[in-house]
């Protein structure tokens, strides 16, 4: 399975890094509604591509000393995926861009 993940620091209380991390999923291709786990998490599925059977993106945030940590992780949902041709790097940095802009 491939999978790709990185986390970033945001100067902002947690809840509010929670907020923007419910509106920056939107910009994935093929999302589908974005789920709700708990108060600090959301999940999303993207549909399938040409280049892949979509993926699923979890995104969390933790308190940080001055901020938050958004931490965000995509990987294929095919588990016999051996490329995935950058697609979720693609996922991870454009959460992150939406959540950091």
């Amino acid at each position: 399975m491939k999978h790709f993940q990185s986390r970033a620091f945001l100067p902002v209380a947690p809840p509010v890094a929670a907020q923007r991390l419910r509106v920056g999923p939107e910009g994935l291709d093929r999302a589908r509604p974005v789920e709700q786990v708990d108060a600090w998490t959301i999940r999303v599925r993207t549909g399938m591509s040409m280049r892949s059977w979509g993926e699923d993106v979890t995104a969390s945030v933790r308190p940080a000393e001055g901020g938050s940590t958004v931490e965000v992780h995509s990987g294929s949902r095919l588990r016999t995926t051996l490329f995935d041709y950058g697609q979720n790097r693609r996922n991870v940095e454009r959460v992150l861009s939406a959540v950091e802009g």
